[in-house]
């Protein structure tokens, strides 16, 4: 009879490493390499994770000052014209004097921008609205900054006008717009327009009014401005879509195509305050590792608090 132990398979494995010694401190670089790439590089790096909100909006204005008149020739037009979109799950709808606002609930397999989308189509195919009403769409993402944009940066010149600001605004957005990582951009208008119900012309409304507010020469000071939105490509990270934003502007001042201009990124970067996040996190990894050392020096020994150093960030890898 053979009585002879024969070791297990993670025995041999173990034994393999420990006599082949300089291929376990190849190994063992190894992990740490891929693991400090992998967080320096290779991750995103994320604020809030994508919410999707399958819902989206339909709002379509009509001066009419006759809310049956809106009902009959906007909402219900637009409602039949949805009816058969057989993701729609619920319908809601609401009708003024000179305004008809239509909310669509969506399943849970279609996203807010792919349910615009669909009603846009639909609409567009089968409704023919008053040649005043004016329709948009809207999308939801309950993870961006606004509903709608991860990043909100503003446009600034005292020197010209509310129309010259944001035609500038519209350029500077077809630009972003080109960026790598960026889906689309959306420039908060201070102007719209607009017919006048009376006359039937077409006249230039100013809707909304801008101001930012930013330090100069060390004071606080507000400025009248015009809002810039872009929207994030769900695979690249928050922190890489700010900067490539930032690195379009820089280039743009350094061409010369925004003399005059001041474009300021504030509150509306999330950006910031996740750099802050990783900043406190890595500094509180770093305060504890050091904590468990000199626990393990002074009361243990010196060759656990060696090893300690090694493989706790060899587990993080």
């Amino acid at each position: 009879m053979d009585n002879t132990v024969h070791p297990s398979k993670i025995s041999r494995l173990s034994l393999f490493f420990v006599r082949n010694w300089r291929v376990s401190i190849l190994f063992f670089v190894g992990v740490l390499g891929v693991g400090f790439l992998s967080y320096t590089t290779l991750l995103k790096r994320e604020g809030f994770p994508p919410i999707e909100v399958p819902v989206a909006l339909v709002q379509t204005s009509y001066f009419a000052d006759d809310i049956d008149l809106v009902d009959d020739e906007v909402t219900t037009p637009i409602e039949q014209a949805i009816a058969d979109i057989p993701e729609i799950s619920s319908v809601q709808s609401t009708t003024v004097e000179n305004f008809s606002n239509v909310v669509v609930e969506f399943d849970g397999d279609t996203t807010s921008a792919e349910g615009s989308e669909l009603l846009k189509d639909a609409i567009e195919t089968e409704v023919v609205l008053p040649e005043q009403a004016e329709i948009s769409y809207q999308t939801f993402n309950a993870g961006a900054f606004d509903g709608e944009n991860d990043l909100i940066f503003n446009l600034v010149n005292e020197d010209v006008s509310s129309e010259q600001l944001q035609e500038k605004a519209s350029e500077l957005a077809d630009e972003i717009g080109e960026v790598s990582g960026v889906t689309r951009t959306n420039v908060i208008a201070l102007t719209e327009e607009q017919t006048n119900p009376v006359t039937g012309e077409e006249v230039t409304q100013e809707t909304r009014y801008g101001r930012v507010a930013f330090r100069e020469d060390g004071e606080l000071v507000f400025r009248d401005s015009i809002s810039i939105g872009a929207v994030r490509n769900p695979e690249t990270g928050t922190i890489e879509f700010s900067e490539a934003v930032q690195e379009k502007v820089e280039e743009l001042k350094e061409s010369g195509d925004l003399d005059g201009y001041t474009v300021v990124f504030g509150g509306g970067d999330l950006s910031n305050s996740l750099r802050q996040q990783i900043s406190n996190l890595e500094s509180n990894a770093l305060t504890g590792l050091l904590a468990v050392m000199v626990i393990l020096f002074l009361f243990v020994n010196w060759r656990a608090s060696v090893m300690m150093m090694f493989f706790v960030p060899a587990v993080m890898a």
